[in-house]
Order: C-alpha cells, then structure tokens, then sequence
C-alpha cells in the first residue's frame, strides 16, 4: 500500500502508545532519563516511538530554565534491549544499568509491584465493539433475571445470583468507559418484564491503574 505521511504516522504513534499523556507523566515526574521496554512484537516502532517521546518532553518546556535560574537537562529517552524478564515485567534491572529514573513499558504487563524505579503503563488497544458486548451482556443479566425469578418460585435463595462483574481485559481497557455507558443504556433499555424486573446489577470494573511508584515511596504518598 502507500507509504504513511509525517502527519499520519504522527497521528497513528499518539493513538497507538499514548504519547502525550506519556509525556505529560515524564514532565511531571522531572524524570530526566527515561527507559523504554518494548515487546519483540513492537520493536517496529521502537526508534520513532522514542523520537517522538523526546520531542514531546522538548516541545513542552523541557529545555526552559529551572526557577532558580539553572538550566534544565533534557530528558533522554532510550529503548532497553533484551529484557532480564519475560517481556511482561518491569524490567528495572536492565533500566537501572542505564541510570534511568522512571520506565515506561509498553504491551501486556503482569503489573507486578516496582521496586525501584516509577513505572508507567502503556497498554495494547484491541478495537472492542461495545454495542455488540453490551446487548450479549443485557442479554445475559436478563437470562439470570429468569433464573432469579425461578429461584423465588422454588424458594431457592442459594441459586440466586445477585451481581454481574464484568471485568475488561487490557487490550480493551481504552475503551472501558464507552463499555459501561453501553451497558448502562442497555440494561435502560431492556424490555419491561419478570425477568428484567430480577435482572442482577451489572457493573463494569474499573481499569488497572497505568502508573506506578516503588514500594517505600508508595507508602509515603499513601501515608502507611
């Protein structure tokens, strides 16, 4: 197919990884030397990724004096190479050899605790169409408002179920408050019957937070 235009490559890296509110984090951070760990399957994208990455920090300030009249160091953004781990962790080994002061990983993550270094969280989008997964959940929570409604006939509280917990995989987290407005018109819009009138409650989880501190500074912010 054609090649993909300045613009439109642009447009695609923000869209794909984040970049703004990525390096909204790194800003607000001071974080001066930033690792990022890319999964085999991304590599790709991994030069351009940091390139743009970097200008975003400089385009924002990141060349500006500090309040004290010194000048700021930019932030330098580079890509780990084999990772210690399994792609899924943090690697803050390989990161640590590098002197860097936060790291942001990109892909599926286990999302097990940090220890040393702030961790941000760069999910894959998978497309989730959310008419069709709200209508199969209706559905289901008005198939379980039947059953309900059998349970009280037979007197039956054992075979009730009174909730449904619908939980977002991390592919889709992006699209996790478009999700819940669906379901919410969805269960709205159910037709008036026994069975809706028996319905559990569906509730759609929150999402996996995407930035993390290391243990002890953790604590501190948190005030355990």
């Amino acid at each position: 197919g054609a090649a993909m235009s300045g613009s439109d490559e642009s447009a695609r890296l923000e869209r794909v990884y984040d970049l703004s509110a990525t390096a909204a984090w790194i800003r607000a951070g001071g974080f001066r030397r930033v690792a990022l760990q890319i999964p085999d399957d991304l590599l790709h994208d991994a030069v351009n990724l940091a390139a743009a990455l970097e200008r975003r920090c400089v385009a924002s300030g990141d060349a500006a004096t500090a309040s004290g009249g010194d000048a700021v160091p930019p932030t330098r953004v580079f890509v780990l190479a084999d990772t210690t781990f399994g792609s899924c962790c943090v690697d803050e080994v390989a990161a640590a050899h590098h002197a860097a002061d936060a790291i942001v990983h990109f892909g599926r993550a286990c999302m097990s605790p940090v220890a040393r270094l702030p961790a941000r969280f760069v999910f894959n989008k998978v497309d989730l169409d959310a008419d069709a997964c709200a209508e199969a959940i209706a559905a289901h929570a008005s198939a379980l408002g039947a059953r309900n409604a059998k349970c009280v006939e037979d007197n039956d509280d054992a075979g009730r179920v009174d909730a449904v917990v619908v939980l977002v995989d991390q592919e889709h987290a992006h699209a996790t408050d478009e999700l819940r407005r669906r379901v919410e018109t969805a269960m709205a819009s159910s037709p008036a019957s026994s069975a809706a009138a028996d319905a559990p409650p569906v509730t759609v989880a929150k999402t996996l937070p995407v930035e993390a501190l290391p243990r002890e500074r953790a604590a501190r912010v948190s005030g355990v």
